[in-house]
């Protein structure tokens, strides 16, 4: 029996809600969380997660747009072990490390591919503010753009009323944030692998959760 249990939807649940680049935002945030990944993903034997990246959820959840894939079950059952699978999954489709018989059609999809991770630790709170977690997400996307890609300026940047090198409106954050995931001029599919989203703070995970909604909905 699986360790924990997936689910699809095709939007946020409501009770979910309730409970080197050039990008300019580098210098705002500073978390990285390569390190957790790779400490995950070090724990992983692979075969072991088999039952979930060969499930029909997940390839739903690959192959559908707008689709959110819950992962839940108990603390220790393994959940952020298989979150570091979907990122490396999904790194090896970004990168074209998957098997050599895949169809052009899928080659293309390959490359119209973006991804952002974070790993909630309920001992990080300060840190893992709201506008925290969506600059380091949107950092993460602009980092992946493509060599020959125009970089976008950040929307604080265009402001009369911002100071140079001071931090920018939760709104312009947020703004910032939609554009990279709604808006990017390369990429057609974003995934985003949130792990341990119940150790986020309730008011960061509604206001994080919430835009995220919006994005789907749009």
């Amino acid at each position: 029996m699986p360790p924990f249990r997936i689910k699809n939807s095709s939007h946020l649940l409501p009770q979910a809600v309730s409970m080197g680049s050039d990008s300019g935002t580098k210098w705002l945030t500073k978390t990285d969380y390569s390190p957790q990944l790779a400490d995950y993903a070090s724990k992983w034997h692979p075969g072991t997660l088999d039952w979930l990246l060969e499930s029909a959820e997940y390839r739903t959840w690959l192959e559908s747009s707008s689709q959110t894939l819950f992962c839940f079950g108990e603390p220790g059952a393994g959940k952020s072990v298989a979150a570091s699978a979907l990122v490396q999954g999904l790194e090896d489709r970004l990168l074209g490390d998957e098997p050599d018989d895949v169809s052009i059609e899928e080659q293309s999809q390959q490359a119209a591919t973006n991804i952002a991770y974070i790993f909630f630790d309920s001992r990080r709170h300060e840190e893992q503010t709201y506008d925290n977690i969506a600059l380091c997400i949107s950092e993460q996307l602009a980092s992946r753009r493509l060599p020959s890609e125009t970089p976008e300026s950040p929307p604080w940047m265009d402001d009369s009323s911002w100071i140079p090198w001071t931090r920018p409106t939760e709104a312009s954050i947020s703004r910032y944030l939609k554009e990279q995931i709604a808006s990017h001029a390369t990429y057609s599919t974003v995934f985003l692998i949130l792990d341990a989203l119940d150790e986020c703070s309730e008011t960061s995970r509604i206001a994080l959760l919430a835009l995220l909604a919006e994005v789907q909905r749009e």
